[in-house]
């Protein structure tokens, strides 16, 4: 995984996914995940700048994925694993690197 948790990403738009991987026959992004219309619905409506915070790697049945906190409910101490990210489908979200204050003056 390129990601590591606390990480902030950006989930691609469909239309960028749609073009880069294509469509399958029941109309969901082709991946080694499968990224849904339902998931871009969802995204839209909870995440209007499709930045997203990683807040675990992996789950039960698949180590290879991301749970981001913006799309998936926290209960019991657990996120649900609703939506699972993975690296094709998110872009590094650029910082550039403060190491003290008063390096905010020279920007």
């Amino acid at each position: 995984m390129k990601y590591k948790v606390g990480d902030k990403v950006k989930i691609k738009t469909w239309e960028s996914m749609e073009k880069e991987f294509g469509v399958n026959s029941e109309g969901s992004i082709k991946g080694s995940l499968l990224f849904t219309k339902k998931m871009e619905e969802d995204i839209n409506r909870d995440v209007h700048s499709r930045e997203v915070t990683i807040r675990q790697i992996g789950v039960e049945w698949i180590s290879d994925c991301y749970i981001v906190e913006e799309l998936n409910k926290y209960l019991r101490g657990n996120y649900y694993k609703d939506w699972k990210l993975d690296d094709w489908m998110v872009e590094e979200i650029y910082h550039v690197p403060i190491n003290n204050r008063w390096e905010l003056l020279d920007l």
